[in-house]
């Protein structure tokens, strides 16, 4: 993200789903990005509680999981065009 651009998510679970829940697929992708990004980081231990609360909450497990999958795939193709680009 860029300098001077907020992002802000509420960090109770029922603020949480309700707000992951509101917002379209794409917004869904970036909310779930956002939160990653600061997991497992040095004091970054809210957003590990964030991403459990999504992976877990019977309401989002289903959504969450399919973010995720995309997520990998996006990767796993960053990888191989890397790849292809090394190998010339």
């Amino acid at each position: 993200m860029s300098d001077g651009l907020t992002f802000t998510l509420p960090t109770g679970r029922e603020e949480l789903v309700a707000a992951f829940l509101s917002v379209s697929d794409g917004a869904q992708q970036l909310m779930f990005m956002a939160i990653k990004l600061h997991s497992g980081q040095p004091g970054g231990e809210l957003a590990d509680r964030m991403l459990m609360m999504l992976r877990t909450d019977p309401r989002t497990r289903r959504r969450v999981r399919r973010v995720e999958g995309r997520l990998q795939k996006t990767e796993g193709f960053k990888e191989e065009i890397e790849r292809q680009r090394s190998s010339k």
